[in-house]
């Protein structure tokens, strides 16, 4: 079974400055995520795409002092696709089309996965059973979660907040309702296939893997990078081990 990992990464974040290249242990967010994908699956192929070559060689040149496993390449992303408001199904579209043309053999059952740098404290061990889990089921696609329960409040034009549930209604206990799943953007996991013919990042049937708190936790704000190097700094064998 052929595997493609993705690691799409812009520069220019407005709230922490490379984000994905701040440094984290001995490693930066972007070579981090690649030592973990060589770790978990030797001889693998890692496409770190962006429209900083910088990032790429300083993701590199941190590695030089490790031996990994890994082709690992740079795709140059277009301005079009790197912008603020670009979505990752924009970003795919293009990816994949330049991808097809420079590939010698179109393989329909090829398995995407799309990692995102800024989920440093996903595990290793993660990685690999959610990559186990969606190549033995039949679904097309898979994604990183955090569960959640359905008491869920929106945000309005006023100060206070709404309600996406009837509040009149009995409440059972979390535990007899059925869990939701919310997208933390760690990884997507889908055939080549069904992403061709759906143009999402989840084409159905999709499953979730949820994540532990811990791994949920997304690089947004400065807080967060302060947190993740303090946990990584505490958990660094557990988070690399294969285990």
């Amino acid at each position: 079974m052929s595997y493609l990992f993705i690691i799409p990464c812009r520069s220019g974040s407005k709230r922490v400055k490379d984000k994905n290249i701040a440094p984290i242990g001995q490693f930066n967010l972007i070579s981090l995520l690649i030592y973990k994908i060589a770790m978990a699956f030797p001889g693998s192929r890692i496409v770190v795409a962006s429209d900083s070559v910088r990032y790429f060689q300083l993701a590199i040149k941190n590695l030089n002092s490790y031996k990994i496993d890994a082709e690992v390449s740079f795709y140059h992303r277009d301005i079009a696709d790197s912008t603020d408001e670009a979505t990752l199904e924009l970003f795919l579209s293009v990816f994949l089309a330049n991808y097809l043309q420079n590939s010698h053999k179109y393989d329909p059952n090829e398995n995407i996965i799309v990692l995102q740098c800024t989920s440093p404290l996903l595990f290793v061990s993660t990685l690999r059973s959610a990559l186990k889990l969606f190549s033995s089921s039949i679904c097309s696609s898979l994604f990183s979660s955090i569960s959640s329960h359905p008491f869920i409040w929106k945000s309005s034009s006023s100060p206070y907040c709404l309600p996406t549930f009837d509040q009149k209604e009995q409440r059972l206990s979390t535990s007899a309702l059925p869990a939701l799943h919310i997208e933390t953007g760690a990884f997507y996991m889908f055939t080549l296939k069904s992403f061709l013919q759906d143009k999402v990042r989840s084409p159905n049937p999709t499953i979730p893997y949820p994540l532990s708190p811990i791994e949920s936790l997304d690089i947004d704000h400065i807080k967060d990078l302060v947190i993740a190097q303090h946990v990584f700094s505490y958990l660094r064998p557990m988070i690399l081990s294969c285990d």
